[in-house]
């Protein structure tokens, strides 16, 4: 009975082959990794080249403008496109600077 239930298993397993043709596929490349910090306000401006760091970092101070416009600080938080776009800006002028630094400055 155990070698019906082997030979079967081997006659089942001999029907799948392997396809040695490559797989074209449609994947956009990832790019490179970013470790994300414990404190994100403390990214430095001269990362934010790194698209991963500029997605992180623009979560990290859209979060802080949702705060702000909560407590009354300001009227309207910003779009996530238009925040990224003015820390780019901001860390490309000054990319000595931190994440936090730049928060600040554009006031959050």
């Amino acid at each position: 009975m155990r070698y019906d239930v082997i030979f079967l298993a081997i006659i089942a397993l001999s029907g799948c082959t392997l396809n040695s043709a490559p797989i074209a596929s449609n994947v956009p490349t990832v790019a490179s990794t970013f470790v994300v910090p414990m404190d994100p306000g403390q990214i430095s401006c001269a990362s934010l080249s790194n698209s991963v760091a500029l997605a992180e970092a623009t979560n990290w101070t859209l979060g802080r403008a949702r705060a702000a416009e909560l407590s009354g600080r300001i009227n309207n938080a910003p779009t996530a496109e238009a925040l990224s776009q003015d820390l780019a800006g901001y860390c490309s002028a000054n990319s000595t600077q931190t994440l936090a630094s730049a928060a600040a400055q554009l006031g959050f």
